[in-house]
């Protein structure tokens, strides 16, 4: 039973979070052997620096290095025409909003206030709709300028 035993539990890991192990059957390990460390550690490139100070000149070496640019950024004109379209639905709706409201206490007495009644009715109808399409927009730039720029901090 202990050939069978021993054949099912894979010597690699711990037998004790293994299927088929039973306590004080045969010998269990106290935990997993680690991988044997090196002798003697790897040497560094010559052209490494050996301290911070060091790091610090290689540093100022290589951006003063011709032919090396630093990498701009380039702004996308899509985003740049969103955050446009974003802030200007806000400010539009709120300012149909506030012009319906404020039309609101004006009386309606002539036929022609028949249009500046329509008029408020959808200034109130689309005033907030505007608004709340802005702030999603700007709310998703913000979204996709946090996700982006995650990658980059690491």
């Amino acid at each position: 039973m202990t050939d069978d035993r021993e054949q099912r539990i894979d010597p690699r890991y711990n037998p004790e979070f293994q299927r088929g192990y039973e306590p004080g059957a045969g010998p269990s390990r106290a935990r997993v052997e680690s991988a044997p460390t090196p002798s003697k550690p790897m040497p560094m490139p010559d052209d490494a620096p050996a301290s911070a100070i060091d790091a610090k000149e290689h540093a100022e070496q290589l951006a003063e290095a011709p032919g090396l640019e630093p990498r701009r950024r380039s702004l996308n004109p899509y985003f740049a025409v969103l955050w446009v379209v974003g802030v200007g639905l806000v400010a539009g709706g709120l300012l149909a909003t506030i012009r319906s409201t404020i039309a609101n206490f004006g009386g309606v007495e002539t036929p022609r206030d028949g249009f500046v009644r329509t008029m408020q009715v959808l200034g109130n109808l689309v005033g907030p709709t505007l608004m709340t399409v802005g702030l999603l927009t700007i709310a998703g730039l913000v979204f996709v300028a946090a996700v982006r720029g995650s990658g980059r901090s690491r």
